[in-house]
């Protein structure tokens, strides 16, 4: 292994934190240099090169190059470089974990919601044109029509 290597290895795992406790299962290894919005940390082993610190440790501790796959957290959280919490997936496979884990918000827990699962028992009940019904509640007559068909808000009985 170059130098170079041994020295960006260095380099990464002094940005992580070890403590145990942190995370769902209280063992994963913390990223505490800059994380996105979404909480995932970031890395720049080079000048004008930017990982996700995540995949890039994934990468270096296995060997295995992910290319366009996804590197999905066993333990669902972000900003989590423990190299045996980290997996390759694709999409379909993270997103039906996500849902599966309860880590998408839904409904009144989602940071868009209009509406309280009270108000959409309401809508769907509510005998009117869908167009009054909209105005009433301050929402896109085509959301209304998507409740009472069942197209959204299906997790509300």
């Amino acid at each position: 292994m170059p130098a170079n290597d041994i020295t960006l290895l260095e380099r990464f795992w002094s940005k992580v934190d070890k403590t145990p406790g942190f995370g769902k299962w209280g063992d994963c290894w913390r990223w505490t240099a800059f994380c996105d919005r979404d909480g995932y940390g970031k890395f720049a082993p080079r000048h004008g090169e930017q990982w996700y610190a995540h995949r890039w440790i994934y990468e270096q501790t296995t060997g295995n190059k992910l290319g366009k796959r996804l590197a999905t957290h066993k333990c669902d959280t972000p900003s989590c470089v423990r190299p045996d919490h980290i997996e390759p997936g694709n999409q379909k496979k993270n997103m039906g974990e996500c849902s599966q884990r309860k880590r998408i918000s839904h409904g009144e827990r989602h940071y868009c919601a209009k509406l309280t699962a009270e108000q959409v028992r309401e809508i769907r009940t509510d005998p009117r044109l869908h167009r009054e019904i909209a105005e009433d509640y301050g929402v896109a007559r085509a959301m209304v029509t998507r409740i009472k068909g069942g197209k959204r808000w299906r997790l509300v009985e």
